[in-house]
């Protein structure tokens, strides 16, 4: 026996924008647990990782890609 919650049900799916990096969807699914229905959006990735770069001052490094 696992302690795993319940599934929620899969309602309905729309695409929203799919490209070589990742996909988007609208999902719209039902909480097991209340009944309740909501739409929410869903990244489809590979797994990956991001890296903050923080100065010695704690100031965030960025960069400019074209």
């Amino acid at each position: 026996m696992t302690n795993d919650p319940p599934d929620w049900e899969t309602l309905e799916t729309h695409d929203i924008r799919w490209s070589r990096v990742f996909g988007v969807q609208d999902v719209t699914r039902r909480s097991p647990r209340t009944g309740r229905v909501g739409t929410y959006q869903v990244i489809h990735s590979a797994p990956w990782c991001n890296v903050v770069a923080l100065t010695p001052d704690d100031e965030l490094v960025l960069i400019r890609q074209f």
